[in-house]
């Protein structure tokens, strides 16, 4: 049984076939298609998949969404804003599943990486922005919309003012990418491992985790995108940071780390292999 993915980024739309056998997808075929303009960008997803006779597709997509319709709300994208993306894989003729791109990798970090085992998972990516997505019981957590962790605050004494046009001195405000580059003057990829902005940016993630560990008891939180990647001490100042937010209150955390690094090399889009599998039940 061959499925298709597809990961909607704001710089290209992944997209991929493979076949599902035991529970398991093997990757058969990937292309890459630039985000143009939404009719342009889906006509092109539509085309190259209608060419490989897939009998699902799962859609990781940035957000934020309305689901399960599938339509981009308030996105900076310019042009995504109203997007239907149902209705615009509708010429396929399969079952569409539609998750946010952080929830679907959740659910594959869930099924098959770092979280494996785990009832109640959180993945967090760091990156342009910091999003979280939230699975229980194997199941991506929505309601009125979907999480929007990166907007939590942080008690940890920064003066730096933010960066989000919401809130400023929000989470993502204070350690996204734009963000770090605001703090130094350069892009977070440039920085040394010793450069001082990295104490932050754990402590505020610390800060972070362990709010999300509080409020949704997962067993795991699962670090994943490009500012973090690489820098495997930013996860050990993360574990340290979120030690201090909890204070010893959860014994558990105490014995074996919820931090994890995220196993899976795009997440995204193996989360989105995961929903066409489930659209095939």
């Amino acid at each position: 049984m061959r499925v298709g993915a597809v990961e909607g980024g704001g710089t290209t739309f992944e997209v991929a076939v493979g076949s599902l056998a035991e529970g398991a997808v093997r990757e058969e075929e990937r292309t890459s298609i630039p985000t143009r303009e939404p009719r342009e960008t889906l006509s092109a997803v539509v085309a190259w998949l209608a060419r490989r006779d897939v009998r699902a597709v799962g859609v990781a997509s940035f957000g934020p969404l309305s689901l399960p319709a599938g339509r981009v709300l308030g996105t900076p994208k310019p042009g995504w804003e109203g997007t239907e993306l149902r209705q615009a894989l509708a010429p396929l003729g399969v079952p569409v599943a539609l998750e946010t791109d952080v929830n679907a990798a959740a659910l594959a970090e869930q099924r098959w990486g770092a979280a494996r085992g785990q009832q109640v998972a959180v993945y967090l990516t760091v990156g342009t922005g910091v999003g979280g997505g939230l699975v229980v019981d194997g199941e991506p957590v929505h309601g009125a919309m979907h999480p929007e962790m990166g907007h939590l605050a942080s008690a940890y004494p920064d003066r730096f003012t933010g960066v989000c046009p919401y809130h400023g001195a929000c989470i993502e405000g204070l350690v996204s990418g734009p963000a770090i580059a605001a703090r130094t003057g350069a892009e977070p990829a440039s920085l040394p491992d010793e450069h001082p902005v990295w104490e932050t940016v754990a402590a505020h993630l610390g800060e972070l985790a362990a709010a999300v560990i509080l409020t949704t008891a997962a067993g795991c939180v699962v670090f994943g995108g490009g500012v973090v990647r690489g820098r495997p001490f930013v996860l050990r100042g993360v574990e340290a940071s979120m030690r201090r937010r909890l204070a010893g209150y959860l014994p558990w955390a105490a014995e074996a780390s919820p931090i994890r690094r995220a196993m899976l090399e795009r997440p995204g889009l193996w989360g989105a292999f995961a929903l066409a599998t489930r659209g095939t039940r």
